[in-house]
């Protein structure tokens, strides 16, 4: 299990930075319950 949280370490701020780009990542600080996902499209 550690092998798989120290890749999660590693690769977590850039999954974040990716989806702050267009706008699908929003978060007011770095609060982890602040952060919410938001869908890039409408679901209907």
């Amino acid at each position: 299990m550690s092998v798989l949280q120290d890749l999660l370490g590693a690769t977590k701020p850039w999954l974040e930075r990716r989806l702050r780009e267009p706008g699908l990542l929003l978060g007011v600080d770095d609060a982890e319950s602040m952060k919410k996902l938001r869908a890039g499209f409408d679901v209907a």
